[in-house]
């Protein structure tokens, strides 16, 4: 069965490929456009002056006036004198290309014990996970910020209720897989957070106002850009689309130039004009291609005079400079001046091209996408940006800044947890996230970020389960001391009929006389002993006990050899106790009278043993079991 996410991936990440259309003169793409320039400059022919049309937006273009229209631009000016006048011919100016697109009856007492405690068992694993969930809830109000991380998992969770905790189960799931897969975009949309939505909390504004720091601070544009680049990948964008939305996002386009604009503005630049014409999944020029292209001075001047010329007409790359007062047109004469160094650089389009075409043809093929061909494509095209502007600090001779190696840093993490997103794997998005955050300092403070890396534990473990037994150890991994037990502890008073289990002592005047599970079940008498902070005190009169039946054992005594024989009598255990709900957990302390059930044991041969029913003072912590609320009455405004 084909790996359907590998291949919506990939359809994604290489669309354009099947969708670039070659006009019958001018392609759009700079290398195949630059060769039909230099192959009829000296006639003058049809495609030679669509190709002047295109690039200088002229519609008058003819033999008569080309010369003149292509000697403003230095690269082209030294070919006008091959021109050979001929009566004017007015081309069709050429459409714009298409380019490329972008971008996964009778009772029997041992079966009724039974079932008893496994109801207990269950519905108290119930309780403990309502309260996680509550303070999930509760925290993501109280930190915006996580809000805005894990915003489908926001939406599900304040949605579950007691009731219907279980039926959430799968969509929380499904949630957090989607905001683990979407962390960039989540991480991107913190610089537009505003104070206003901690409604006049002054530590959460404090950790906003820290958080936006991050992004506004001088050297935000690494992590800013690192972070669409991600989410680019995530979209199946190809690199060059992802680069120009580097360029034209608001920290680069439109702000005062500096190196780290410049080198990135000519990383964009070079990787739209290097782009490949084939329809076979390859996006960059070969190597083959790239030879001749390195070869031929004419061939070469011609490709950057015509990048020249259309990028020095584009808005955002208006002013372009670096050290020096250099502008696009002197880092153009430093790579036609130093090219063989520039050339040197350029190998790694192959591997881009190489795994992009296999893709395409496995598409092609209706085959499989394998999984390693789409992490090749994408380890290598973020290797590109590095090795592009590590070939323009060689030809121009200018140093690439701390920004520089804050982003390729970044770019570099960013690759893991694009592999990790391709592949699903929860755990590598966890850790390359919490590693990204840090890192580059995002947030900030100690209890924000604890709560962030719990809950994305939590979601990596819930995300990766596949079976019902592990969607429930994520959550019993991860729950702590509310569910129903809560009615006690937010009413004035209450009546219910309840169950409880944990673990027991019980002491007679000799001392420690039974230890061991305790699982009552009867009724409780509670009253709620703050609105604010919770907790209750109860008095609590069981019926019966369901824990001495099985975990049970006399202490100084020997009853382990023997089979337990279980009668109706091991179950009645009556009892007169005070409990204190511990606020805001389903945990009780109970202390009080009890009396024990009578226990039957029998051996292999004639040995049996009884153990008679005492008074004793038990001592307990027990989780509150609810089973039905039969009165409560709220707190009076």
């Amino acid at each position: 069965m084909k790996n359907v996410a590998i291949i919506l991936f990939a359809m994604s990440f290489v669309s354009g490929f099947q969708m670039y259309a070659q006009p019958a003169s001018v392609t759009g793409n700079f290398y195949e456009d630059a060769k039909l320039f230099v192959n009829g400059i000296q006639s003058a022919d049809a495609k030679f002056l669509s190709v002047v049309s295109y690039y200088f937006e002229r519609t008058d273009v003819n033999s008569t006036n080309a010369g003149s229209i292509i000697s403003s631009n230095s690269f082209l000016e030294p070919l006008v004198s091959r021109i050979n006048i001929r009566p004017a011919v007015n081309p069709a100016v050429a459409a714009a290309p298409t380019g490329f697109g972008s971008g996964i009856g009778g009772m029997n007492v041992a079966k009724f014990a039974d079932g008893a405690a496994k109801f207990l068992i269950e519905r108290g694993k119930l309780e403990i996970s309502m309260t996680f969930f509550s303070r999930f809830n509760e925290e993501l109000k109280k930190y915006p910020e996580l809000k805005l991380l894990l915003p489908r998992s926001f939406e599900i969770v304040k949605k579950i209720e007691t009731h219907n905790f279980q039926n959430f189960l799968q969509e929380l799931q499904d949630a957090f897989a989607k905001d683990m897969t979407n962390m960039p975009v989540s991480l991107l949309s913190l610089r537009n957070m505003e104070i206003s939505v901690c409604e006049g909390d002054a530590a959460c504004q404090a950790r906003i106002a820290s958080v936006t720091a991050a992004y506004t601070s001088a050297e935000f544009r690494p992590l800013i850009l690192s972070l669409i680049a991600m989410q680019g990948i995530i979209d199946g964008n190809n690199i060059k689309d992802i680069v120009n939305k580097m360029v034209v996002d608001q920290a680069i386009c439109g702000q005062p130039n500096d190196n780290f604009n410049a080198y990135l503005k000519i990383t964009a630049i070079l990787m739209e004009m290097f782009q490949s014409a084939d329809t076979n999944g390859s996006l960059f020029l070969d190597q083959g291609q790239l030879r001749d292209l390195f070869s031929s001075p004419d061939l070469l001047r011609v490709f950057l005079g015509l990048g020249l010329q259309k990028f020095n007409m584009k808005p955002c790359y208006a002013g372009l400079q670096i050290t020096g007062g250099r502008n696009l047109e002197d880092v153009f004469n430093a790579v036609l001046v130093g090219q063989q160094k520039y050339y040197g650089v350029m190998g790694t389009f192959d591997r881009i091209n190489i795994s992009s075409a296999g893709v395409v043809r496995q598409l092609r093929n209706s085959s499989k996408v394998e999984s390693d061909q789409v992490i090749t494509l994408v380890s290598s095209s973020l290797q590109l940006v590095e090795n592009i502007l590590r070939a323009l600090e060689k030809v121009t001779d200018v140093p690439l800044g701390q920004a520089h190696t804050t982003l390729i840093r970044n770019l570099s993490l960013a690759t893991e947890i694009c592999v990790d997103i391709e592949q699903k794997n929860y755990a590598g998005i966890f850790n390359g996230t919490i590693k990204f955050i840090e890192i580059n300092q995002i947030i900030t403070d100690t209890k924000a970020k604890e709560k962030f890396v719990k809950y994305m534990a939590f979601g990596a473990n819930l995300a990766s389960a596949t079976t019902s037994d592990e969607v429930k150890e994520a959550i019993d991994a991860v729950a702590l001391p509310p569910g129903s037990y809560s009615i006690k502890q937010k009413s004035s008073y209450s009546i219910s009929f309840n169950g409880y289990a944990g673990y027991s002592w019980d002491f007679n005047s000799k001392g420690l006389y039974m230890r061991g599970i305790y699982a009552p079940i009867g009724f409780t008498f509670s009253k709620g002993l703050s609105r604010k902070f919770g907790g209750s005190l109860s008095v609590f009169t069981s019926l019966i006990d369901i824990g001495g039946i099985a975990a049970y054992r006399l202490e100084n005594d020997s009853t382990d050899a023997l089979k337990q024989e279980v009668r109706l009598e091991s179950l009645f255990s009556p009892s007169a106790q005070l409990q204190v709900g511990i606020p805001k957990t389903p945990l009780a302390i109970t202390f009080g009278w009890r009396y024990t059930p009578k226990l039957f044991y029998s051996g292999d041969t004639d040995n049996f043993r009884t153990v008679p029913s005492k008074s004793v003072f038990n001592l307990s912590v027990l989780i509150d079991i609810p089973i039905a609320t039969l009165y409560n009455r709220q707190y009076e405004n």
